[in-house]
């Protein structure tokens, strides 16, 4: 404590402590790209999930977004913030949009890709050119891809999301590694905890993912790569045109619960404790709807436990992650790790300041209390006590 005073606060009464910006506008896309030689199974399964989505988690963000407009701006091009982005027209399952009904559904444009890989730029592409279209930047701050088997617990994102400044560059995620022969490791997002980008990035996106759309090299996905592989070829875009990496945004193990099966992610997430049930950003991967209301019934129920701080313990200090072969990288990235730092409740603020202004000019290594005061010695009525 002494150090962080010493080194952080030396010149506290001069300095201008940052405050946690507004709520931050935040808009979802969820991928249902399925086209029309998909299996009925699934269709049926996306339809479920996506109307399950739509009674818990995405209630939040409609409910918020028709309070907002009566007093402020509509959101995104079609009034609410939570999208379903579909596949060309005429190239979408029959059933899916029926499936779908009392969902906002948007088409990518004609000649969009179907291979794994450009479907993937074509999607952030339409994306932050429908932002841009529908009346600039400013109709979302923060823009979020996810798939409709992750459960998103918006408020709290929210908050997390307002630490940080939108418009500048952010591209966020919960980082996975891929490994291949004779290269770095590269770090992406994790597409069950969805991927983030702030406003301040969208036109960067939109240039990057035209240049890369026109220029790839392979776009198929190597076998066993599915799931992932239009998150890397995203992710690949924006690091080589532009030397940007996803960067981790909170606590992996307090703030996400993911799991590539079902059962597994519902078993960890009954272990983890009911009480910071509410500080999750992120659960996945579901399959049935009614796992999707059973977590959202239980981070509900968590919300009833208030002043409980969504600090996790990466947040105290400068922690690294790293991997069995030893690659080592911090935990977070300067500018989000001071983000986190000062993204505090006021009365914490205040408190910190109020104890830098009376500890400024003070040498913590001297005077009463200091560490380097000498250790008096034991008064002579002291007794020991010994234990065999």
């Amino acid at each position: 404590v002494c150090r962080c005073w010493h080194r952080r606060f030396s010149c506290l009464p001069s300095m201008q402590f940052p405050l946690q910006h507004s709520r931050s506008l935040l808009c979802i896309f969820i991928p249902a790209l399925l086209y029309e030689d998909a299996e009925v199974a699934d269709v049926e399964q996306f339809g479920q999930m996506a109307q399950a989505m739509r009674q818990t988690w995405g209630s939040q963000l409609t409910n918020r977004t028709n309070s907002e407009q009566n007093e402020q701006k509509s959101v995104g091009p079609v009034g609410q913030p939570v999208f379903v982005v579909l596949p060309e027209k005429g190239t979408e399952p029959p059933n899916l949009l029926e499936k779908l009904q009392g969902l906002q559904t948007l088409h990518l444009p004609e000649q969009s890709s179907q291979t794994w890989g450009l479907r993937a730029l074509h999607f952030w592409h339409f994306v932050v050119s429908l932002m841009q279209e529908a009346g600039g930047n400013g109709q979302c701050d923060w823009i979020m891809k996810v798939p409709v088997s992750s459960y998103v617990n918006v408020p709290t994102l929210e908050s997390r999301l307002s630490c940080f400044n939108a418009s500048e560059q952010f591209f966020l995620g919960v980082p996975t590694v891929a490994y291949s022969p004779g290269h770095e490791p590269f770090m992406f997002p994790n597409q069950l905890g969805g991927v983030v980008v702030s406003r301040g990035f969208f036109d960067h996106v939109k240039a990057w993912t035209d240049y890369c759309i026109k220029h790839a090299d392979s776009t198929e996905a190597p076998y066993g790569s599915g799931s992932f592989f239009e998150d890397y070829t995203f992710s690949m875009c924006l690091s080589d045109l532009g030397h940007i990496t996803v960067g981790n945004y909170a606590d992996m193990e307090t703030s996400f619960v993911l799991f590539e099966r079902p059962n597994h992610t519902i078993q960890m997430f009954e272990k983890h404790a009911d009480t910071l049930k509410q500080c999750l950003l992120v659960v996945g991967q579901l399959e049935l709807p009614q796992q999707m209301v059973h977590v959202h019934d239980r981070i509900s129920w968590s919300k009833w436990h208030t002043s409980i701080p969504c600090v996790g313990e990466s947040q105290m200090g400068k922690f690294s992650i790293s991997d069995a072969f030893g690659n080592a990288k911090a935990y977070y990235d300067e500018r989000i790790r001071l983000a986190l730092y000062y993204c505090k409740a006021s009365e914490f603020m205040d408190l910190e300041k109020s104890l830098a202004e009376r500890l400024h000019g003070i040498d913590p290594r001297s005077g009463t209390g200091a560490l380097a005061s000498p250790i008096p010695p034991p008064a002579e009525e002291r007794r020991h006590l010994c234990i065999f």
